[in-house]
């Protein structure tokens, strides 16, 4: 990823992987586990403990091979096909997000437990928008500020620790099954939470130095203290509180702190607070380097991929972020339990995705730093495990609901991904074109309704006139042409496309029309066409520069070339063609002269119409 610089050293990588994996979970779910299955909710938490160091070796040894920002949408490009893979990264996207989400409203819950919901959702948008204004400014400043995070999420957990180890009291752990092995696998589904969140701290792999054995050690080292520090800090929990009273506290490590330090839960609880916060700043650097990813080969929003000039950051990803973790935030109404409903089901798909992804890499031939232990069996166990969880969890009250808006979620991607590669990848939009030709057949007419006869009198053909149709579609504006001037040429990428206009000209016996199949810009000789006309096509242009460079060069010079382009439902639009001060900056620069622009909006949509000549 070229201008991210390679600052990150092992001591501060691991820190910063510890900050980003502890989260809320380490907080909140020795209460939640609790309550699902009381004192055995303990060996939930060894279960989950031994399938996290399986993951982190598993994510280990793809970093080690493959140390790019995308992470696991990297790993998804070479073992997917190209859909596939933005389904992954766009899947761990809305899974950052709504980890950041949930991470502020944790954060404020455990800080201020009886504020109103309002005050809550404004200091979550208020620490949104500083932490990210911080990311922008580059990965030392932030580093910095995610080491101190760091520090006091570890310093929390082992005070209260040290200090519930004095206070159990050995009655709490009886009876120490409460509700069989379903409250077990439900309170494991929830202690798993803990441990997500490995893919973000590969979307770190370019700014890393030695990525390649410096990210596998910190994952596993990270993994392991966290296992041993979850499972003792609930342990501990159980045997100071009752299981009943831990599960039902809104801040169980301040419960804790209060029994074993009395007058010092508030104290730990605001601590708990700030540590839990500083996991989302960790994941708001973290996560908008995978849409950097994902941008720099043309699979998201153009322009996301550009860093900024003075701090060689992602600052229109950052952006990004912050506009849709605020939505996220709202359309949860701030509400934790719903937010973890979304979240954890993301982050079980987002994980079997993912061991798709290493079964199918583990056999390739590539150089690895970093074998992880039990590569051939572990990823069926860990998987069937994940969805074991995810079975017994879609049994509870509402979990349906939430799994179909996470699924909801999931597929919208699909949209903006046509839409990116209609923008970004010739072969695609021939393939769209000639794919959904029967839809199209339907709405470009509907769409163009009224407009054809404008168009004409802008093109001001004449009689001996030879026009260039360029992206003629099905023929539409072809037959009236024909009827209008000496000959025809229509050229279009779409192959399909040129069948239905052959069949439109031959059942009006117009033979004045030539048909030409496009692979690259204008393929015609300069100097061919009085007229060039094209009618939507220029929304599509993979490549503005060049199409209309090559157009320019086979108009007369003096003739006229009319551009029609619509924004409306269903259709993509190039970026230059928002700003008209960029469309002139485009045909000036292609050679064209007297660029004149024309803007008519109606019913919701606007047609752009651009005439100039040579």
């Amino acid at each position: 990823m070229s201008g991210l610089r390679r600052v990150i050293g092992f001591p501060l990588l691991l820190l910063l992987t510890i900050n980003a994996l502890i989260g809320s979970g380490i907080f909140f779910h020795p209460g939640i586990a609790a309550g699902f299955a009381g004192p055995a909710s303990i060996i939930a938490w060894i279960a989950v403990s031994l399938l996290a160091l399986l993951m982190a070796g598993f994510f280990g040894e793809l970093v080690s091979t493959w140390p790019r920002a995308g992470g696991v949408y990297e790993y998804a490009k070479h073992a997917l096909s190209e859909p596939s893979a933005f389904l992954v990264g766009w899947l761990g996207w809305l899974t950052a997000s709504v980890t950041i989400g949930t991470e502020l409203v944790g954060g404020l819950l455990y800080l201020f437990p009886s504020a109103p919901l309002y005050v809550n959702i404004g200091l979550a948008f208020s620490l949104l928008t500083i932490f990210s204004l911080i990311a922008v400014r580059g990965i030392k400043l932030s580093a910095a500020l995610l080491l101190a995070f760091g520090i006091i999420s570890l310093l929390v957990v082992i005070v209260v620790g040290l200090a519930g180890m004095t206070a159990i009291n050995i009655v709490n752990y009886s009876p120490f099954f409460v509700s069989g092995i379903t409250g077990i696998a439900l309170a494991a589904f929830f202690v798993a939470e803990m441990f997500f969140g490995w893919e973000g701290v590969t979307y770190l792999a370019e700014e890393v130095n030695d990525p390649r054995k410096a990210l596998p050690k910190a994952l596993l080292i990270s993994t392991c203290i966290l296992a041993i520090m979850g499972t003792g800090i609930a342990t501990i929990s159980l045997g100071v509180l009752p299981s009943k009273t831990l599960a039902s506290s809104n801040a169980p490590l301040a419960a804790v702190a209060s029994v074993a330090m009395p007058g010092m839960g508030a104290i730990v609880g605001m601590l708990a607070a700030v540590a839990i916060i500083g996991t989302a700043a960790s994941w708001i650097v973290f996560a908008p380097r995978l849409l950097f990813a994902m941008a720099r080969d043309n699979l998201f929003v153009h322009g996301i991929q550009k860093l900024h000039p003075r701090w060689q950051t992602p600052y229109k990803a950052i952006a990004l972020q912050v506009l849709v973790i605020s939505i996220v935030i709202l359309l949860c109404a701030g509400n934790l339990q719903v937010m973890f409903g979304l979240l954890i089901p993301m982050y079980v798909l987002l994980y079997i995705l993912f061991l798709v992804c290493f079964v199918r890499l583990s056999s390739l031939t590539a150089k690895r730093e970093f074998i992880a232990p039990l590569r051939t069996v572990g990823p069926y166990i860990a998987a069937l495990f994940l969805l074991g969880m995810l079975f017994v969890w879609l049994g509870t009250p509402s979990a349906h609901l939430s799994f179909a808006a996470v699924l909801t979620l999931l597929f919208a991607g699909f949209p903006a991904y046509v839409a990116v590669r209609l923008q970004t990848d010739q072969a695609f939009v021939e393939k769209f074109w000639n794919r959904m030709g029967v839809a199209l057949d339907l709405y470009i007419p509907l769409l163009l309704f009224g407009q054809w006869r404008h168009v004409l009198a802008m093109a001001d053909v004449k009689k001996d006139h030879t026009v260039l149709d360029y992206g003629c579609g099905a023929g539409w504006l072809t037959k009236r042409l024909a009827t209008r001037v000496r000959r025809v040429v229509s050229a279009d990428i779409a192959e399909k496309q040129l069948s239905k206009a052959l069949a439109m000209m031959n059942r009006a016996e117009l033979e004045n029309v030539i048909l030409v199949k496009t692979s690259r810009p204008a393929p015609f000789p300069a100097n061919s066409f009085d007229r060039i006309i094209c009618t939507i096509a220029i929304n599509y242009f993979v490549s503005p520069e060049k199409e209309l460079t090559a157009l320019a060069k086979t108009l007369k010079r003096g003739g006229k070339a009319l551009f029609l382009a619509v924004r409306a439902p269903g259709l993509t639009l190039q970026p230059f063609l928002r700003q008209d001060s960029s469309i002139k900056a485009a045909f000036k620069a292609a050679g064209f002269k007297k660029i004149n622009i024309d803007r008519v909006c109606t019913f919701g949509r606007e047609y752009i119409y651009i005439s100039t000549t040579k």
